[in-house]
């Protein structure tokens, strides 16, 4: 039902969301990333104190990962961009086999 309501909704109340989840401005990129999986959110808010100063989705994740690793020509395709996501998250700490 509650999908539903979100999908036909008419005003920010009827779809927003209201468990939101938050970092501050010093959280690591790794947390933001685990705290989408664990939540199943595409975007996590940023504060400083009680003041929203930004946003953080899962393409701003992305776009760090591949920061500098790869060409354009690379990154052509849907194949290209998934080899280059592949071969950037492989030179990363974080990357498991």
């Amino acid at each position: 039902m509650e999908r539903f309501s979100k999908a036909h909704g008419k005003t920010a109340a009827d779809v927003m969301t209201k468990a939101l989840v938050t970092v501050s401005e010093t959280e690591s990129a790794e947390r933001v990333a685990q705290l989408m999986e664990q939540n199943h959110i595409r975007r996590v808010l940023v504060v400083k104190g009680n003041h929203l100063v930004g946003i953080v989705s899962r393409a701003d994740l992305l776009r760090a990962v591949l920061r500098g690793n790869v060409t354009p020509q690379e990154i052509h395709d849907d194949h290209g961009i998934q080899l280059a996501l592949v071969k950037a998250m492989r030179d990363q700490p974080w990357w498991r086999s």
